[in-house]
């Protein structure tokens, strides 16, 4: 993916960002908190395999704020033949994967004893897709160098993207100030393959509880 494809969502999370911490300033000085930074990394499970992420948050004394995510989500690819194992080489089966860029909206909302958060994000996200795609390798099956055996088939890869709609639901276990666990619901809605899937990230920073 090209890194122009990644600016519109940086500046738009600026911008969320500035916006709400300008709209928050006398609110920020009256509780005399401090607003919150922090990045994550954890794993889920979704409909189609492991899901892996990564992301960094800004979360005002008001408990709004922004996120920006990565995730990426690989699964058994669907066009694989069905002898594939049987006539190649490789030890590793090839696979699809689906790789969300999200820029949401934040808001958390403490308990009664700090002892847990909640928070629900919403936000656009660009979805990138590579399937792959498998053809049938003319030299097969001896047609290789000096006559060695080779794969039956081809393997190439297909990239399709489209914009969605991230939306996430947490529950946050805070540790300490500067470390905290959380449990969610994630979703993608998008026209190339929607996604719903849980999952656990641990987060490091500077935290408010």
């Amino acid at each position: 993916m090209k890194k122009t494809g990644i600016i519109p969502f940086i500046a738009l999370f600026v911008v969320l960002t500035m916006n709400t911490y300008s709209q928050t300033n006398s609110i920020r000085n009256d509780t005399g908190k401090s607003s919150e930074y922090y990045a994550g990394m954890g794993f889920g499970f979704g409909f189609k395999g492991i899901i892996w992420g990564l992301s960094g948050s800004v979360v005002l004394p008001n408990k709004w704020g922004g996120s920006i995510g990565v995730k990426r989500n690989g699964y058994k690819s669907e066009n694989l033949p069905y002898d594939f194992s049987e006539t190649q080489f490789n030890i590793i089966l090839p696979r699809d994967n689906s790789n969300f860029i999200s820029v949401t909206l934040l808001k958390e909302f403490p308990s009664h004893n700090k002892k847990v958060e909640y928070g629900i994000e919403a936000g656009p996200s660009l979805v990138i897709n590579r399937l792959a795609n498998f053809s049938i390798n003319p030299n097969y099956p001896d047609g290789g160098l000096w006559g060695l055996p080779v794969n039956k088939y081809i393997k190439s890869y297909e990239k399709k993207q489209a914009f969605g709609l991230a939306l996430r639901s947490k529950v946050e276990f805070p540790i300490t100030n500067f470390f905290c666990a959380d449990f969610a619901v994630y979703s993608d809605i998008n026209k190339l393959q929607s996604f719903l899937g849980l999952e656990c990230y641990v987060n490091f920073g500077f935290l408010e509880y």
